[in-house]
C-alpha cells in the first residue's frame, strides 16, 4: 500500500487517493501526557475582531479583521514575542472579480533590551496587481525595507 501514489487532475477536477487495505490495522494514539509542553507567561492578553463597514457612497463592503496574538514569554530562555494581523477586504457587490485586499502584519521579538520588529505589508488592487513592502527594525531604528 499505496499501490499508486495519489493524484489530482486540474482538468476534470478529479482526486484519486489510495485506500487502506481491509487488512491494515488501525492506529491507537495514548492519551496525552500533562506538562509536556512548558507555560508560557503571557505579558499582554490577545484579542480578535471582525467587523463589516458599509460605504453608501462609492457602494462598497469593507470586511476587516484585527488578530493580535497578545505577547507571550518563552519560560526558558525568556523571548518575548507577539504578532499583530490586520485584513481590509473590499468589495463591490457587482464587480466580484474586482475586490481588493490590503492585509499589514506586525510581530515583534525581545529578550532584555533587545527588541526587533518587523512590518509587513502586502495589497491586490481591483486590476489584480499585487504589491509587498517588507520593513525591519532593530528597537526603533529601520534597518531594512524592500518594495516587491
Amino acid at each position: 500500500w499505496p499501490e499508486d501514489d495519489a493524484t489530482l487532475s486540474v482538468q476534470d477536477i478529479r482526486l484519486h487517493l489510495a485506500l487502506l487495505p481491509a487488512s491494515a490495522t488501525a492506529v491507537t494514539l495514548s492519551e496525552a501526557q500533562e506538562g509536556l509542553l512548558p507555560h508560557y507567561p503571557v505579558i499582554r492578553d490577545g484579542s480578535e475582531r471582525r467587523w463589516v463597514e458599509q460605504d453608501l457612497e462609492q457602494g462598497l463592503t469593507h470586511y476587516c479583521i484585527e488578530s493580535d496574538s497578545g505577547e507571550t514569554a518563552h519560560p526558558e530562555h525568556g523571548l518575548v514575542s507577539a504578532q499583530i494581523r490586520r485584513e481590509r477586504w473590499t468589495v463591490a457587490p457587482h464587480e466580484l472579480s474586482k475586490a481588493r485586499v490590503a492585509i499589514h502584519w506586525t510581530a515583534t521579538t525581545a529578550r532584555g533590551p533587545w527588541r526587533t520588529r518587523t512590518e509587513a505589508y502586502t495589497s491586490r488592487d481591483a486590476q489584480g496587481h499585487i504589491t509587498a513592502r517588507l520593513e525591519a527594525f532593530i528597537d526603533d531604528e529601520k534597518v531594512f525595507e524592500r518594495d516587491y
